[in-house]
């Protein structure tokens, strides 16, 4: 577990130059418990405040790719957090290898959920706000890896970019029905429901919340959780793109993927 967090930590510190192949043998991970440990290990190497987590893997559809039975979790660092601007928001090409964005729904957490049994009952009351957002996926590995290293990379979390228009939670009826469209370069390149996610994205909170408890975590508060993909699936985007996600009854989120031109 040490050497793949070394390499996996290494890796994140001088990113996006240098990815790895894969994680070698005999450190590479063979199961899903494997590649938590080396995530855990790798955060704690890195020494950086975890702003929140990701679900990823939230449709029949990824599941079934991936031959697995059920979602998976990362780490969102605090770092890699940002909150849409007034003007334009910049992201800056050069923090990332192979950016693909995911228009997802993210709570905030508004009270520490301790490891136990949750429901949906227990958990709405925890959240204070909901949040448009996108996900930037990006990976410390330079080509495709299978899930158990993706898990290990702590779920090929990116960075986050999330609206500055918080809103209260509204009815789960509401989350389910939410449509959605992920816009890259004024071209539409996803469409789909909140009941996407999981059936519901407070169902897919509700799964974080257990799944953390396995592993004795706390979920924060302030911290923020993103849901997992609403469209069928991600989308890549290059320099100079205007990527751009629409929520309906919530808004939406835009960025500008390119460095941000100093003034004088």
């Amino acid at each position: 577990t040490q050497q793949a967090a070394k390499l996996l930590a290494d890796c994140r510190k001088v990113h996006p130059k240098e990815p790895l192949a894969k994680i070698p043998n005999p450190f590479n991970p063979t199961t899903t418990e494997a590649g938590y440990e080396i995530a855990a290990a790798t955060t704690k190497l890195l020494k950086l405040p975890v702003g929140g987590y990701k679900c990823a893997a939230t449709n029949d559809t990824a599941m079934k790719n991936l031959k697995i039975s059920e979602p998976f979790f990362g780490r969102v660092f605090e770092r890699d957090i940002y909150v849409e601007q007034k003007s334009v928001t910049y992201i800056s090409p050069k923090k990332f290898l192979t950016p693909k964005a995911e228009p997802e729904l993210s709570f905030r957490i508004g009270k520490d959920i301790e490891p136990g049994t949750h429901t949906r009952a227990s958990i709405l009351p925890m959240i204070q706000s909901v949040i448009p957002s996108i996900e930037i996926i990006d990976s410390r590995f330079s080509k495709v890896v299978g899930v158990y290293q993706a898990i290990a990379d702590n779920a090929n979390s990116g960075a986050l970019v999330l609206s500055s228009k918080e809103q209260p939670v509204p009815s789960a009826e509401k989350l389910a029905d939410m449509e959605v469209r992920l816009i890259v370069d004024r071209e539409v390149m996803g469409e789909g429901l909140g009941s996407n996610v999981l059936g519901n994205p407070i169902d897919s909170l509700v799964w974080l919340a257990n799944a953390l408890a396995r592993y004795n975590i706390t979920l924060r508060r302030g911290q923020v959780v993103c849901t997992g993909c609403i469209t069928p699936g991600p989308a890549p985007f290059a320099a100079g793109d205007i990527v751009r996600a629409e929520f309906s009854h919530f808004g939406s989120v835009q960025f500008f993927y390119k460095d941000q031109e100093r003034g004088y």
